[in-house]
């Protein structure tokens, strides 16, 4: 290969989990669970949002907290960030939320042309 060069698309699947009492929709009706979340494709510098839906299965209330691991490539994640806007928040028992992931890609990403990663989000027991 001719030295370094700029990714110009990459394409993005990350693989959903959730830890129990959490469990993860795609739509507001609650009927269609997500194993993997489809970016498509992202160019570098570019940012997308994923709309998800949050069910508690608990009978406590528990604070939201999201994770991510096992990026392939490795160096990815130094150019690649996962965000959202439910960090830290509280769900009363049965209840659900709509939460935005927002994916960020660096103007600096060289070389990846497709990564994934895996995404947790888990529900612990809300603390007063």
């Amino acid at each position: 290969m001719d030295g370094l060069r700029k990714s110009t698309d990459i394409f993005v699947r990350a693989t959903m989990k959730s830890v129990k009492p959490v469990v993860v929709y795609s739509d507001a009706e609650l009927t269609q669970e997500i194993e993997n979340v489809e970016w498509q494709m992202i160019a570098p510098g570019e940012v997308k949002t994923r709309t998800v839906y949050i069910l508690s299965r608990s009978n406590i209330d528990i604070n939201l907290s999201m994770t991510t691991k096992h990026w392939l490539p490795l160096v990815s994640a130094d150019f690649i960030s996962l965000s959202w806007d439910k960090e830290g928040q509280v769900l009363s028992p049965k209840q659900s939320i709509e939460a935005v992931l927002t994916l960020t890609v660096s103007p600096d990403i060289q070389d990846i042309a497709e990564f994934g990663f895996v995404i947790t989000i888990t529900g612990e027991e809300a603390v007063a």
